[in-house]
């Protein structure tokens, strides 16, 4: 079942498809929104933007608890430029997600949804609105600990910044975010590279260091340690 301040936030998206009647069990409508997500799916890769977005739509009316439609059809109100749209659906799909235990495991998608979300905020016209919402949202109010949802806030207000190329405050917000999480290896993994991209290599090296104190397994982060400690050819 899903709460309702999930379907607070998936109503007024479903409200822009034209109304449909649909009968059948269950089992059809499930049917039904997976053949539209395909079909979205199909869209999406040739580009058909307009058209994946009413797929997406139809999939997640026929199945409003379906996470992935919700992503696609942001990912495809992306496309279009329409970023108020695209949040909301983002939106959509993280609440959405967090209500099974299949969709919170599905971590690798719930980052890009956050990707998608961060990168349209930064391009928002109401971009404020939505940053003030998230610092809320990020509280940690005194004496408590911090929660994975407060988390999930900072790693989007950090995101946002960064894609607004607004380094300094992505610098200072990934500071505050892996200082309250120490112990979160995505996150000091992600600030890591963040610092690598920007040519400081030197704090990288050590927020990277954090990071595979907690795994030593990570490919990714241990060719840019190894990278960062090889030795600088001199220029001729």
């Amino acid at each position: 079942m899903i709460d309702r301040p999930v379907l607070k936030t998936v109503l007024p998206l479903l409200a822009t498809l034209a109304a449909v009647v649909l009968s059948g069990t269950g089992c059809e409508s499930y049917t039904f929104g997976n053949d539209a997500r395909r079909e979205g799916m199909r869209l999406y890769d040739q580009k058909q933007y307009v058209d994946a977005a009413g797929s997406f739509l139809n999939a997640v009316k026929q199945q409003p608890g379906d996470y992935q439609s919700h992503f696609m059809m942001g990912e495809s109100f992306a496309k279009l430029g329409q970023s108020q749209k695209a949040i909301q659906a983002y939106k959509s799909a993280l609440d959405i997600q967090s209500t099974t235990v299949a969709g919170r495991a599905d971590t690798e998608t719930r980052s890009k949804i956050i990707d998608g979300l961060a990168s349209q905020i930064a391009l928002a016209e109401n971009r404020t609105l939505e940053m003030t919402s998230l610092r809320t949202a990020a509280e940690l109010p005194a004496g408590t600990k911090p929660t994975a949802k407060q988390g999930e806030a900072l790693l989007t207000i950090a995101r946002v910044y960064k894609f607004a190329g607004d380094h300094d405050n992505a610098i200072a917000t990934y500071e505050d975010l892996t200082g309250r999480y120490p112990r979160n290896f995505e996150y000091l993994k992600e600030y890591g590279l963040y610092l690598h991209n920007l040519n400081l290599d030197t704090r990288a090296a050590a927020t990277l260091r954090q990071a595979q104190a907690i795994r030593m397994d990570d490919r990714t982060v241990n060719d840019t340690m190894a990278a960062l400690s090889a030795p600088s050819t001199p220029s001729k």
